[in-house]
């Protein structure tokens, strides 16, 4: 047992050793394959590299934007926030103003607000999820465009048999029934693939959670640690744990300095006018979320939705990462050895 651990060692040391290849798609290959190994096995990043994992150890992987154009693209940053949770890094969000040309001419270029999301955490753990969002990305906006292209093709096949122009044809498409604009058709799909990987993604978290031992667990919590302690460092120039004690002491020095002055008890008649505000707020809360929920799903199209999701469900994130000229590195590995 004890051999064939050491066998397993010296496989995860070269593949990470290959995650520092200059070729994105073969580092991208080695550094997932080193992952699952360690996480098969219960291997801590120490008994592979001989040494405990550090904050200065802690990086900031390429910058992604969530945010297009000044218009908010929520299925993004949902992917965006469920890739960080299953790969164990975290995610620092930062604005900023770009120059953006306008799709039509007569508009010109003008300043737009970006929202930039970086992720932070070990190398080849920031390395994995970067890979993965790109590869998940890419294929839900690959998908709905196939999605919305193909009622583009029933549209213009409908111009040219009625001998329309394109526009009338996309009107008569709608007002007829035979289906939504193909804009509508490409978010509806995109909203759907997005819940889907989402889905796909908690479903892989929870089944590796569920087979991991103690180790790995112990290995999650001391990465938590140190992404936590790297990020406090960098904001406050403290450790957690010497910001929380820093906090506490400065607000015990406070109240110390400022008694509370003791709170005189409601009247029933103060008490039941509190009780009624307070519920009076919550209708409000729930009927502005329902009024929100019924606008969402009044503007998309249900069938392109489903498709969506399915698809999404179906994606992993593997195949993106092993694929190209570099969907070899495991086979490298093995005829290393």
């Amino acid at each position: 047992m004890a051999v064939e651990m050491e066998a397993i060692i010296r496989k995860v040391e070269k593949l990470l050793a290959l995650g520092t290849s200059s070729n994105e798609h073969e580092a991208a290959s080695a550094v997932a394959k080193a992952q699952d190994l360690m996480e098969a096995y219960g291997l801590a990043m120490e008994q592979v590299t001989g040494r405990k994992a550090a904050r200065d150890d802690v990086r900031e992987g390429t910058g992604f934007d969530v945010y297009e154009y000044g218009k908010p693209t929520a299925w993004r940053e949902s992917v965006l926030d469920t890739v960080a949770k299953t790969s164990g890094v975290w995610i620092a969000k930062g604005y900023r103003n770009e120059r953006v040309e306008s799709k039509h001419a007569k508009y010109g270029s003008r300043y737009a607000s970006m929202r930039t999301a970086y992720l932070i955490g070990l190398p080849a753990d920031v390395q994995t999820a970067g890979y993965a969002y790109s590869f998940l990305v890419g294929e839900i906006e690959r998908l709905a465009q196939a999605e919305a292209s193909r009622v583009t093709a029933k549209i213009v096949a409908m111009s040219r048999e009625q001998g329309i122009s394109i526009h009338d044809a996309e009107r008569n498409y709608v007002a007829w029934g035979y289906g939504s604009h193909p804009l509508r058709i490409k978010a509806s799909f995109t909203q759907g693939a997005a819940a889907g990987v989402v889905e796909m993604l908690q479903a892989e978290a929870r089944a590796r959670r569920s087979e991991a031992n103690i180790e790995a667990n112990a290995l999650v919590v001391n990465r938590e640690q140190i992404i936590r302690d790297y990020w406090y460092q960098k904001q406050y120039g403290k450790t957690y744990a010497e910001y929380m004690a820093d906090l506490k002491a400065r607000a015990d020095a406070y109240s110390a300095a400022n008694p509370r002055a003791v709170a005189k008890p409601l009247s029933p008649s103060e008490a039941r006018r509190q009780a009624e505000a307070a519920d009076r707020r919550y209708d409000r809360q729930q009927r502005t979320q329902e009024n929100a929920e019924q606008r969402k799903w009044a503007n998309i199209d249900h069938t392109a939705y489903r498709a969506g999701r399915e698809a999404g469900r179906s994606m992993s994130v593997r195949p993106g990462v092993e694929r190209g000229s570099a969907a070899g590195a495991s086979r490298q590995i093995e005829q290393g050895n």
